[in-house]
Order: structure tokens, then C-alpha cells, then sequence
């Protein structure tokens, strides 16, 4: 499976209360949340895909998604981005990441996604250039409470576990109980991603039935 593999697919029969996309960029899941969930809320740092992604908005004329200009991670504070301005806009809070060139740098916001106390919560999309094991852990309180499918484009290689993986990211959302299915990977890059669904959870309305904790649809 390529790198232009993408959870759409996986992610487009759901609905519910509140969906969070982090790392939305220019709005590709948002757009696509914000058809199945009453209210979505999207976290993108880099201020200049964060501007296209409210222009998207405003062009498509989506008023329930709330858009968050600041990144997330296990502390709180401020922290030097590092982005591709000149090759596509990437990003990430990890200068070495990948060995990529980074052209231009950027202060933001670094908030756990704990502190915002979200009441509810059904899904939770994470896309965040090597940072999701920290993002995962400052939402710990979140998903203990809510416990939302978790939709995670891990920057690691994956770590053969039977039809899954033991990479930290993948152990740890395990240790909060939850199952793991292993979407595809790409050793290349190396990136891999995963569905997690809670052992434990009330269904989430998709298209046909629901989706229970296990991951299963039915009426």
C-alpha cells in the first residue's frame, strides 16, 4: 500500500455527535466529517493551511466546524513548527522528522487536547507528522471518558503483531482497551494506519446500523 493511501474510506459512512480531526490541514477530512457529525472540531497549527482550511469552510458553506489554530501534545505552551512551505506545506513540532528539509519556521500553540473538556466525543482523526504517541497521551482523561473510535496515521514503522502492530503508538491505544485494526502500511516513508475501536462503548450511527465497540455493524 502506497503513501497516497487515505482513511477516507474507512471514515466516510460514519456519523454522530462530534468528530475531531487533528492535523486537518486544508480541510480534506473536515469537509468529509462535517457531512456525518453534528459538530466537528479541527486542529491545525500551521497558520497558512489553517487559512485555506476556513477559506474551504466558508466556500462550502460549513457552519458546524469549529476551527482550532494551535497543535496538540502531552504539555501545554509554545513551540517552534517546522514547515514546507515551498514543497506542499507540511509540517511538523519534530525538525528532524524524516530528514525532511524545512524551509520556514513558525511559533504556535501547544495545548493537550484534555484541557479543552470536550463533553462528548464519537471520533477522533489523528494525522500529526510523528507527534501522535504525545497527542494520544494528553488526551488520556478524553478517551477514558468518551471513548471514541480512533482513526491514526502512525509515523513509525510498523511492528508485525499478528494482524496488528506493537509499535508504541499501537501499544499504547491497546492499553487504554481498545482493538486495533491495522488498515495498510508503507515501510518506505514509514508510516502505517490504524482503527481503533473501544472494547467498551455506546455504537456510533453509520450508515445501515451502528458500529458497535468490537468494530461490527448491525442493525
Amino acid at each position: 500500500m502506497g503513501t497516497n493511501y487515505e482513511m477516507h474510506q474507512d471514515l466516510d459512512h460514519m456519523s454522530g455527535e462530534t468528530a475531531i480531526d487533528i492535523g486537518a490541514h486544508i480541510g480534506s477530512y473536515t469537509l468529509r466529517l462535517a457531512r456525518g457529525f453534528r459538530h466537528v472540531i479541527a486542529f491545525e497549527p500551521n497558520p497558512f493551511t489553517c487559512h485555506i482550511l476556513r477559506l474551504n469552510l466558508q466556500l462550502n458553506k460549513i457552519r458546524n466546524v469549529r476551527v482550532e489554530e494551535t497543535a496538540l501534545s502531552d504539555t501545554n505552551g509554545v513551540s517552534p513548527l517546522y514547515l514546507q512551505r515551498t514543497t506542499g506545506g507540511n509540517g511538523s513540532l519534530n525538525p528532524h522528522h524524516y530528514g525532511f528539509k524545512y524551509d520556514t519556521l513558525v511559533q504556535v500553540k501547544v495545548r493537550r487536547l484534555d484541557d479543552f473538556e470536550i463533553p462528548e466525543l464519537d471520533l477522533l482523526k489523528i494525522d500529526a507528522e510523528g507527534n501522535e504517541l504525545r497527542i494520544l497521551k494528553g488526551a488520556s482523561h478524553t478517551l477514558d471518558r468518551t471513548r471514541p473510535i480512533l482513526a491514526v496515521e502512525v509515523h513509525r514503522s510498523k511492528n508485525p503483531f499478528g494482524s496488528t502492530c506493537d509499535c508504541q503508538t499501537c501499544t499504547y491505544i491497546r492499553s487504554r482497551s481498545y482493538e486495533l485494526k491495522l488498515l495498510g502500511d508503507y515501510a518506505a516513508t514509514p508510516v502505517h494506519w490504524v482503527l481503533a475501536t473501544p472494547l467498551e462503548k455506546a455504537p456510533v450511527k453509520v450508515e445501515g446500523g451502528w458500529l458497535s465497540g468490537t468494530g461490527h455493524v448491525g442493525e
